[in-house]
């Protein structure tokens, strides 16, 4: 079968994800024909979720189609990760706009599942593979009763070898749904028949209470009945929006938990903010997979005594979210408003609390940032250890 590089594209100097395959590797006319099918397939498509072609052609044995190089794993990484319900909404909602999209130009994908769909450094997700998609209209006899696709994911006329539509996709998106909420697949069986049974004649599981919201979309999704399902992705789109007041449009790579606020009274445009200590957790993904926590601290006082007590205050904090977080710390962001001679000291401190043992050691395994600033921003020193 075919094997994906990463390769340099030299007349753009751009990382690009090259997938190949030798004429003896193919065994049938069918399957190079399934190769060249797929390049034409995706090169006639033009959308931010959905993986674009670069390039198709051979060399000597061997096809290739070059591909945009997506660095930030795929989405069955991620699921073992583990993914937050706001993330999971907008997988959703990217999968479900890419779908809409593709079967707007005719296309089934028939594959839907969590090795095809990758990410960007962005965090945004892509849907990749179109090796087995099939245009809606096809009439050909050929595949009628030929099963296609993965059974863990398959639709129940898919897994019958009935013809299917766009339908068929979004059943599939409703399986990676309940998987990605559960870390679980909704059915599970010892092989592809017994699968097709379960997928064709089990019930709809019901999820968790914690997870209840999302009960009716998975129940729309994995209905037996096509015709009962949502008949586009713009229509689960709208459906997953409408779940909270606000429509979801927050990129959530870096989505904020506010910890603590001693000074919790807003600052009024153009006056200095009070002395007092914030405390801010916000979240990332390192490498696109893992999910890494920041811990952004902000000191201010202008007396010495008080700056000493915030500082033991932020150690506090500091300590237990260490201990809380463990290894799911990736950093952390401090900023202290102080005059020169005072920050001089808390500077000494710091370097005492990096270099300890106990409770603080892992800040020797995370990126620490400082920034000393005096009372009116301007920046004094910066810190990284």
């Amino acid at each position: 079968m075919a094997t994906v590089f990463l390769a340099t594209q030299k007349s753009f100097e751009r990382k690009v994800a090259l997938k190949m395959i030798a004429d003896s590797a193919f065994g049938s006319q069918e399957l190079a024909e399934r190769f060249s099918y797929e390049a034409k397939v995706i090169a006639s498509f033009s959308h931010p979720h959905i993986v674009p072609v670069y390039d198709v052609g051979s060399v000597g044995q061997y096809h290739y189609l070059s591909m945009d190089y997506l660095q930030g794993g795929d989405l069955s990484s991620w699921i073992k990760a583990g993914l937050e319900h706001k993330e999971i909404e907008q997988i959703i909602i990217q999968m479900a706009q890419a779908l809409h999209y593709a079967h707007g130009k005719g296309y089934v994908h028939r594959d839907i599942k969590p090795d095809n769909i990758l990410f960007r450094e962005d965090n945004s997700a892509v849907l990749t593979d179109f090796g087995i998609a099939k245009p809606l209209n096809d009439s050909n006899d050929a595949e009628k009763g030929m099963v296609v696709g993965t059974p863990a994911y398959m639709s129940p006329e898919q897994a019958q070898g009935k013809t299917i539509d766009a339908k068929s996709d979004l059943y599939s998106l409703g399986i990676m749904l309940y998987q990605m909420l559960t870390r679980e697949l909704p059915y599970k069986a010892n092989d592809p028949l017994a699968m097709a049974m379960k997928h064709i004649q089990d019930p709809i599981p019901k999820l968790p209470i914690a997870l209840r919201k999302y009960q009716g979309i998975v129940d729309k999704l994995l209905a037996k009945d096509p015709a009962e399902r949502f008949q586009s992705g713009l229509e689960l789109c709208k459906t997953i929006e409408r779940l909270d007041d606000n429509p979801i449009a927050v990129p959530l790579a870096s989505s904020g938990a506010q910890l603590e606020l001693v000074d919790k009274e807003e600052t009024p445009a153009g006056q200095q903010q009070k002395s007092g200590l914030i405390v801010e957790e916000t979240r990332y993904r390192k490498l696109g997979v893992v999910t890494r926590y920041a811990f952004n601290c902000s000191i201010r006082s202008e007396e010495s005594q008080h700056l000493s007590v915030l500082f033991s205050q932020f150690t506090t904090e500091l300590a237990q979210w260490l201990a809380n977080r463990g290894k799911r710390c990736g950093k952390l962001e401090l900023s202290i408003y102080a005059n020169l001679e005072m920050s001089e000291r808390l500077k000494e401190k710091l370097d005492i609390l990096y270099r300890e043992k106990g409770p603080y050691v892992l800040l020797q395994s995370i990126d620490v940032n400082v920034k000393i600033l005096d009372s009116n921003n301007k920046l004094l020193d910066k810190i990284s250890y």
